[in-house]
């Protein structure tokens, strides 16, 4: 999906273009930027991010937290939520109960080097922070499904990777969210409202297919009372 091609198609419905027409360089400037404000907040909506991503992240002996996100220990896009999460140890997964702050903080002996069992995460700016119950005692791989922000676009010309069904939703209601920056306010119909929440309502029907959180029983490995887990 590119930047130029969703602007222009608002600016031609708002009529601040003629049909064919191209929008001056200021115009393509100023419209990349509320559409980028845009993407931004609908991540923040979360039932409008079309898939959970699955990331397979290698965590190291006396690890008791650890950062994630673009600058983090963990380099990768800072998720907005876990979901899932899972401690591989060679061949073996652990499946790990995501918990609370309240409840993290009540686990005192963090420092205690053993197997952790649950998982905290503090959704940090810039990046995310990991926290476990206990510091790790080896090498583990940490397999997490967590929800991440939409792309923004970094520019008018590069194609963003969405699905077909975001390209409609984009264009109706960045119309609507531009109309005022271009001066064309008074032109925003109740028609075009109609069909920017029914197309975005159609992605945030697409996300019920999203992975949920689950607790699965792992039967591999020995009850241990301290952790309630196996």
């Amino acid at each position: 999906m590119i930047a130029n091609t969703i602007i222009t198609a608002a600016l031609r419905r708002l009529l601040v273009i003629p049909a064919g027409a191209t929008p001056s360089s200021s115009q393509l400037s100023d419209g990349l930027e509320v559409l980028n404000d845009m993407v931004n907040s609908w991540s923040a909506q979360r039932d409008l991010i079309y898939e959970d991503t699955k990331e397979n992240l290698t965590i190291p002996s006396g690890t008791q937290s650890i950062t994630i996100g673009p600058t983090g220990d963990l380099i990768t896009g800072r998720p907005l939520k876990i979901n899932v999460a899972t401690l591989r140890d060679n061949t073996i997964d652990y499946t790990m109960r995501l918990i609370g702050e309240i409840e993290y903080q009540s686990y005192s002996q963090k420092t205690n080097v053993s197997r952790p069992y649950r998982l905290y995460y503090r959704n940090t700016w810039p990046n995310g922070t990991i926290y476990f119950e206990y510091t790790t005692d080896k090498v583990y791989t940490l397999v997490l499904t967590s929800m991440k922000q939409l792309s923004t676009f970094p520019d008018g010309t590069t194609d963003v990777a969405l699905p077909d069904y975001y390209e409609r939703a984009l264009k109706t209601n960045f119309t609507i969210e531009v109309a005022d920056e271009m001066g064309a306010g008074n032109r925003v119909s109740a028609t075009m409202f109609k069909l920017a929440d029914e197309a975005k309502s159609a992605i945030i029907s697409q996300a019920i297919d999203l992975v949920p959180a689950v607790t699965e029983f792992n039967p591999v490995g020995v009850y241990n009372i301290e952790a309630d887990d196996y």
